[in-house]
Formats: C-alpha cells, sequence, structure tokens
C-alpha cells in the first residue's frame, strides 16, 4: 500500500501545530476522500482543541470525492456525512459534483457499485445541502478548465464557458461561494523549458499538452471569468449576503409556444436567487424568461419602488441597460430576452437592482 504518513499520534500533533500557529484560519479536511478516518478525527480533535485554547472556534469542512459507493448503499458523499458530530458539527457542508457527465450509452453507465454524481446539475447539490443545514454550503470541486471529462481521454475536454456553468448556477442556487480548478494546476504542471534542471520535469498527465504551464493557466478565460463572477456580489452588505437565497419562484415560461423553461435541466438550467434589492437570474444558453416583478418587490419588501435591469456578459464582465423605472414597479410579469443564444457559449445574468440599493 505504501508509505503511511499518518497515524492517530501524529495526526493530533499536526493538527495542534495548525490551530496553535493558524488559529481563525478555515480548515478543510478529507482531501478528495469518502472516508473519516482515525487519523483525520484525531487531526480535527488537534485543531479544534488549539484553537479553542487560544479563543476561537475552529472553522472546519470536509472534501469528500465524487464517486460514492452504491451497492452496496452507503451515505451520500457530502462532507457532513463523514463526521459524527463526536468533535461538533462542520462549520461549512461541502461536496464535490466532479467532473463526471454521465453517458447514457456509455459503457459505464449501468455500472452501480460505484456512481459519480452528474457535475453539470450542481445546482441539486447545493439545494440538497441548503435543506440540511443553516449554514454556509458550497461545490469545492467542478469542471476543471482543459481536463476531459471524467478525466477520460476520449470525452471532449472543459472549455472557459462549461466553467462557468459548473458555478453560476451553483451560486445562485445558494452556495457561499465557489472553486476554480485547471488541469496545469492540478497537476503543478510546468513545461520543461521553464523549469530549473531537468530533473525537476514530471510528464504531463492526462492529454494535457506538453506546451501547458500552471502559471500561465492562471491566466487562461476560465480562471478570469471566475474573477468577474465574484466582482459582482463584492458590494453585497452582510445583511444582503446573509439573506440572499434561492428563488425561482418568480420565474416562468415566456407567454406563447415556448418551451417549459422549467424543463432545462443539466448545462441549460435557468437559476435565480434574491436578496434585499437585488434580483438575479442566470440564463445558462440564453433561453428568454418571464418574471413575476410584483413577486420580487413584494419579496424586498419595497412594492412599488424603481428598479434598473441590466445583462450582464460573463464573459467579458461588461453591463448593457435594457429597462429603467424610476417612479414605480413594472407591474404583472415581464419577458426578459437576452442578447444571443443556443448553446453553453450564450449565458447571460440578468441583474435587477432596487433604485433603494
Amino acid at each position: 500500500m505504501g508509505l503511511r504518513l499518518f497515524d492517530e499520534a501524529n495526526a493530533y500533533a499536526l493538527g495542534r501545530y495548525l490551530g496553535k500557529r493558524y488559529p481563525g484560519v478555515p480548515k478543510m479536511l478529507g482531501g478528495d476522500t469518502n472516508g473519516f478516518w482515525t487519523s483525520n478525527a484525531a487531526m480535527m480533535r488537534g485543531f479544534v482543541e488549539e484553537e479553542a485554547k487560544q479563543g476561537y472556534k475552529a472553522f472546519v469542512a470536509f472534501q469528500p470525492t465524487s464517486p460514492w459507493i452504491s451497492e452496496p448503499a452507503t451515505p451520500l458523499p457530502y462532507g457532513h456525512n463523514y463526521i459524527n458530530g463526536s468533535l461538533g458539527t462542520l462549520s461549512m457542508y461541502a461536496v464535490q459534483s466532479g467532473h463526471e457527465y454521465p453517458d447514457p450509452e456509455g459503457i459505464d453507465y449501468n455500472y452501480k457499485v460505484l456512481t459519480p454524481w452528474d457535475s453539470s446539475k450542481n445546482y441539486d447539490n447545493i439545494l440538497q445541502m441548503r435543506e440540511q443545514f443553516s449554514g454556509p454550503v458550497m461545490d469545492v470541486e467542478n469542471h476543471y478548465e482543459g481536463a476531459n471529462q471524467g478525466f477520460n481521454t476520449s470525452k471532449p475536454a472543459f472549455n472557459a464557458s462549461e466553467v462557468r456553468h459548473g458555478y453560476y448556477p451553483a451560486l445562485l442556487s445558494g452556495s457561499c461561494g465557489i472553486t476554480y480548478g485547471s488541469l496545469p494546476v492540478q497537476q503543478a504542471y510546468e513545461n520543461i523549458s521553464l523549469v530549473s534542471s531537468p530533473e525537476q520535469y514530471h510528464e504531463p498527465q492526462l492529454n494535457l499538452s506538453p506546451n501547458a504551464s500552471w502559471h500561465e493557466a492562471l491566466h487562461w478565460p476560465g480562471a478570469k471569468q471566475t474573477g468577474y463572477a465574484g466582482a459582482n456580489f463584492n458590494n453585497l452588505s452582510k445583511n444582503a449576503f446573509n439573506t440572499w437565497e434561492p428563488a425561482r419562484e418568480f420565474l416562468s415560461s415566456p407567454q406563447g409556444p415556448s418551451s417549459n423553461i422549467f424543463e432545462y435541466v443539466g448545462d441549460r438550467y435557468i437559476s435565480a436567487t434574491i436578496t434585499k434589492g437585488y434580483y438575479w437570474v442566470y440564463s445558462s444558453w440564453g433561453d428568454a424568461f418571464q418574471i413575476d416583478l410584483d413577486g420580487v418587490s413584494q419579496k424586498w419588501g419595497q412594492p412599488g419602488v424603481g428598479y434598473t435591469a441590466q445583462w450582464y456578459d460573463p464573459r467579458t464582465s461588461k453591463l448593457q441597460a435594457i429597462q429603467k423605472v424610476e417612479k414605480g414597479f413594472e407591474k404583472g410579469k415581464l419577458v426578459f430576452t437576452p442578447l444571443s443564444s443556443g448553446g453553453v457559449d450564450y449565458d447571460w445574468l440578468l441583474i435587477i437592482k432596487s433604485e433603494s440599493c
């Protein structure tokens, strides 16, 4: 099995060191596993005890992996299913939705011993965790830019558009944050022309180009666009952030023969969230949708308030105003049609903002 780094004694010692050296800094156990081993428990006990001595309540999360043993049945791989509560509850519930797009035509689709999440539906993971926990929840690992689906080199690689689809629906379904990953960074890969000496070089894996570079990958399109996503919410007050909640109930399909928007799932899912004075809708494929504006203003507690509506381009971070109502809130329901549509490359974020903000 190879060298075992930790036993209960040295894991506990490391936990105490971490708690003393980095009190108040969030700690994440698990590291892509689905087992809360005795060494994990010992490490957690170490930093929980040491931080308590310094007046801190340790912030603890657990990162599971995506596939889980489904025959025989085992708990779903949410981080909180691997903490038994003897050392306290987790500070944040987490899931790794992973990198799989299960293919009904694939050779492994009916392999039921191990089951992966469908990473295109991580909004379901977020909503399920919110039902089970009143604190923050998060998908801590989704699509890696440049990685092949399921790390299977016979399948397509995730591009920047698919990376966006990995975090916007999660955010608008109530995730407290997002993560970004890319294949060169995951491998800490540097091309041979940039390493200090040949013995420091290691071969690229999983179809990664030999010309790739982890530090250049930090500037890939998906990495930049992840920063844009966070900037959308930077100016929220603490109260607005803490009362942010999913809000698809104000959406409906446009009038006429259009398809039912609630049938759109996976990378076409339309998500929405609301807080005091703001309402956001993410249309993954640029599909039109209808909003109950009266319902939104009532939820804000500001019936009749003026507002602005803008389209936000998640590729460039540019805003385009489409409507401004100063003297009263638009009555009834209004259809909003994104500026382009037709697939994963045509996602748009609608931002409705009360004039009181």
